[in-house]
């Protein structure tokens, strides 16, 4: 029977490798006719030679050359369309979104069709240079490179449970894999940049980048601190051609934002604006690119986890410029390695990704919190040596206020009381602006089909959350940005927590740690009016009192005491069981 399954696997890889080849071959003989007849034959002679992908920058010289004799402005429509029909992205959107396909495909005419001639060039140049047989996955991880704002939401949705497994898989790729900059020219800008201080603190450089993101490179070296100490740090570069590319991109997004306002009748959108929403949430894309913001962050970062023993970020060092941050080496790998390579600790990590990066900043005793915006699991580490979290990037860090976070945990504790209500009032306050009865009975219908699906047990439930908030944004309910970074983060790290751990009970974890942070806070309780809630849980102890009794009547149902079920909050128990009441 395995026999036969391989042996049918095989053959439908053949079909679709053929498949791919006819379809590419399609597009390329399309793509001829729009090449001055003069350079026909020297295309053809390019693309006919097997031992054209043994030599891939010289073959890149001369594809250029060719690509260079086209019209790029004049012909700019059908070299897009041409570059849609080799790649259709709407193949790789879930069934679950399919009514989005129409969308995507003209949102990705329009990025395409306002790219510099510049970079269009280099994007056919990108795919002649693949092998006729490539799949759509490996064609579109070569259209979003260098293409830094597309390879930041690939970050996103890498963790998205709903896409084809094998796009996940690529996409994942784009935490640590991407390979868009050499490192001779990382190399170059490291010198230009420090000079001095390299000879002054006997810099010593690595032989290879150690990894690349969306926005940057790093590059291992040795030096000598102040007191003369050899020790092993890293710098973190921005990459030559980002800031252009970047300013460029954000342009383009924001004449996408302009299209999808214009035309959201056609695609059943709803009445939100596009543009308002990213003109908010652009002014913090463009601090990824500023690298001494994020030597600030980073600084804050160490402030904020100050004193725990679970969490390190790395310390700054005075090797940095305003394009290069010099920063110690921390040992670790990515949690979702780490959990394949220690899978004893998988619950472990699971635990710490949560209680760190997310709890720790909803119950956080301070006025503001802050978050760390892009935690993919590139940028999340786990050192099994010392037990702890390493983050890093800070470029993309955001803080959340006390009133924020105080409604979000009311938000929840609708969900742990039953109580539709005060859900329905958190949601509301959490707003920008005043709300409109539109608005009010958008949030009312939201809010009743959330509870009508959820389980009664009073666990809190993250997942809801992230759904409520998902789709009151397209109800053109309007947020906070500062609120929909961190339900961005919230999304990330649900999906990285499923792919350490996919038995891990995220829900129960939350719950029995927020018990425990209220139970922490009782000395506090004591000295202070039942209906106050400043406190780290945001929870007064009136509320507390309801708390108890709805677990109270849990319990009797279950046919157990009270304490007896708080102690199983404490402990591990079937999903299942959980569930069903």
């Amino acid at each position: 029977m395995d026999k036969q399954a391989l042996k049918f696997g095989k053959a439908r890889d053949e079909q679709t490798k053929q498949a791919n080849i006819e379809h590419a071959s399609n597009v390329f003989f399309q793509l001829l006719g729009l090449v001055p007849d003069e350079k026909h034959e020297i295309l053809i002679e390019i693309m006919s030679d097997e031992a054209r992908l043994e030599h891939i920058e010289e073959t890149r010289l001369k594809l250029a050359q060719v690509i260079a004799s086209l019209d790029l402005q004049g012909q700019r429509e059908e070299i897009v369309r041409l570059l849609m029909e080799l790649i259709p992205v709407e193949d790789v959107v879930p069934t679950i979104y399919e009514k989005y396909r129409p969308m995507v495909i003209d949102a990705a005419k329009v990025i395409f069709t306002h790219l510099s001639a510049e970079r269009l060039q280099n994007k056919l140049v990108d795919q002649l240079v693949l092998p006729l047989e490539a799949s759509l996955q490996e064609r579109i991880l070569m259209l979003i490179a260098r293409m830094p704002t597309l390879q930041k939401l690939g970050q996103i949705i890498a963790r998205n449970k709903n896409l084809d497994p094998e796009f996940r898989r690529r996409l994942q790729r784009l935490e640590n894999g991407i390979r868009d900059v050499t490192f001779d020219a990382i190399k170059e800008k490291v010198q230009d940049e420090l000079k001095r201080q390299l000879t002054l603190h006997e810099v010593k450089l690595g032989r290879k980048l150690l990894a690349e993101a969306s926005v940057c490179a790093v590059m291992p070296f040795t030096f000598r601190d102040d007191e003369g100490a050899k020790k092993r740090g890293v710098f973190k570069v921005l990459k030559p051609f980002i800031a252009g590319y970047w300013a460029e991109e954000l342009k383009i997004l924001e004449k996408l934002a302009e299209f999808l306002d214009r035309n959201r009748a056609n695609y059943g959108l709803p009445t939100i604006g596009f543009k308002e929403i990213l003109k908010e949430v652009r002014e913090l894309l463009k601090r990824e690119v500023k690298l001494s913001i994020e030597q600030g962050r980073l600084q804050e970062a160490n402030d904020f986890y100050a004193g725990d023993d679970n969490v390190r970020v790395p310390q700054l060092l005075h090797l940095r410029t305003k394009t290069v941050t010099g920063m110690e080496f921390l040992e670790g790998e990515k949690v979702t390695s780490a959990a394949v390579k220690f899978p004893a600790q998988r619950k472990r990590i699971a635990e710490l990704v949560l209680d760190k990066l997310i709890l720790a900043v909803l119950f956080h005793e301070k006025e503001h919190a802050l978050f760390h915006a892009d935690p993919h699991a590139g940028n999340v580490f786990y050192s099994v040596e010392s037990d702890e979290l390493v983050l890093f990037d800070w470029g993309l860090s955001c803080t959340l206020s006390r009133e924020i976070r105080r409604e979000l945990v009311q938000l929840i504790l609708g969900f742990i009381l039953n109580e539709p209500e005060r859900t329905f009032k958190a949601t509301c306050n959490l707003t920008v602006g005043k709300i409109s009865p539109l608005h009010l009975a958008a949030v009312e219908k939201r809010v009743q089909e959330i509870f009508a699906d959820l389980p009664l047990f009073p666990l809190i439930r993250l997942e809801p959350l992230t759904r409520l908030l998902d789709e009151l944004i397209l109800d053109g309910v309007r947020f906070p940005s500062e609120l929909l970074m961190f339900r961005k983060s919230l999304f990330t790290l649900l999906g990285v927590v499923h792919d350490v751990d996919p038995e891990f009970n995220t829900d129960l974890f939350v719950t029995r740690m927020f018990l425990g942070q209220i139970v922490s806070e009782t000395p506090q309780r004591l000295r202070k009016l039942p209906w106050s809630r400043n406190y780290p849980s945001q929870i007064s102890t009136w509320e507390l009192r309801h708390i108890v009794v709805r677990l109270s009547v849990i319990a009797a149902r279950l046919g157990l005491m009270t304490t007896q079920l708080l102690a199983e909050l404490g402990v591990d128990w079937a999903t299942q069981g959980i569930n069903s009441f």
